[in-house]
């Protein structure tokens, strides 16, 4: 497994950030388009690319709990979903630092 591509990978949706014009959270960010982009990619390197289309929808499942709000199945549905916990909540901090000792665990 390629670390640094692991890590692009659970942070290319927010190419939106960079991207004039795209709502951040928006079309990049939905279940549908990450993976149709990942199916090409399934197709050519088969079960090796599984780690990083699962780094790509962890992402989409944080900003869900946590981000607010994201537009999940674009085209689908134009529709935002979300859990609605803010990022600067106790919760989401609380979350944060869970998760974040659960993996020193793992190292």
């Amino acid at each position: 497994m390629n670390i640094p591509l692991l890590l692009v990978a659970s942070v290319i949706v927010d190419v939106d950030l960079l991207v004039p014009g795209l709502i951040h959270r928006g079309p990049a960010h939905s279940l549908v388009i990450v993976s149709l982009l990942f199916l090409n990619v399934f197709v050519i390197y088969g079960k090796r690319v599984a780690p990083y289309f699962t780094a790509a929808v962890q992402h989409l499942l944080g900003d869900y709990l946590v981000g607010g709000s994201v537009q999940l199945l674009w085209p689908v549905s134009v529709r935002w979903y979300g859990v609605g916990i803010e990022m600067t909540s106790v919760i989401n901090i609380l979350m944060e630092w869970i998760f974040f000792l659960t993996s020193l665990e793992r190292i």
